[in-house]
């Protein structure tokens, strides 16, 4: 079971994460990106943006320095949906 929060927008739902970059993100801002890993079985896998992507592949791995780059924040699963519509497409 997902754990849950409360959204102004979207009221009680699913919650997920994304990096700080995401989450502060105009709704019309696509440049920023929008990636996660194919690995993720959940249905909201964690999400991060370009600039945060570039860094992960130079460093191989989520090392501290890149989580605390990343800043990873709570959203709700509707806001995680209106992003990745908005800024990846789907």
């Amino acid at each position: 079971m997902s754990k849950r929060v409360s959204c102004h927008a979207h009221g009680e739902q699913a919650s997920t994460l994304v990096c700080q970059h995401i989450a502060r993100a105009s709704r019309a801002d696509a440049s920023i990106g929008f990636y996660w890993s194919v690995d993720d079985e959940n249905v909201f896998p964690d999400a991060w943006c370009r600039d945060c992507n570039e860094k992960l592949l130079a460093a191989d791995e989520w090392s501290d320095a890149m989580m605390k780059t990343a800043s990873f924040k709570i959203i709700c699963s509707q806001c995680y949906l209106d992003l990745r519509r908005t800024i990846y497409g789907s």
